[in-house]
């Protein structure tokens, strides 16, 4: 588990390579804020496999508008998936 407690925000996690490497990032130990714009059911069911692995899990519907050093706008956070 490489990426123990790790957050992995992972854009169009809803399908396709987004899903796929969003459970990869959870089976290495990450926990995963699923972004996605349209298919947030989608989302949410990888969101639940992924909490089914022991991993922490939040969809998030919505365009990420600005990722910087600072941290990320636009979709209010990866709450759910925090250290604390």
């Amino acid at each position: 588990m490489r990426l123990k407690d790790k957050i992995a925000i992972v854009t169009g996690g809803s399908q396709g390579i987004g899903a796929a490497i969003s459970l990869d990032l959870a089976t290495d130990g990450a926990n995963v804020c699923l972004t996605c714009r349209k298919r947030k059911g989608e989302a949410r069911e990888y969101a639940d496999r992924i909490v089914a692995m022991g991993r922490k899990a939040v969809p998030r519907q919505g365009v990420i508008w600005s990722v910087g050093v600072g941290g990320w706008v636009g979709m209010g956070g990866a709450g759910g998936v925090g250290r604390g």
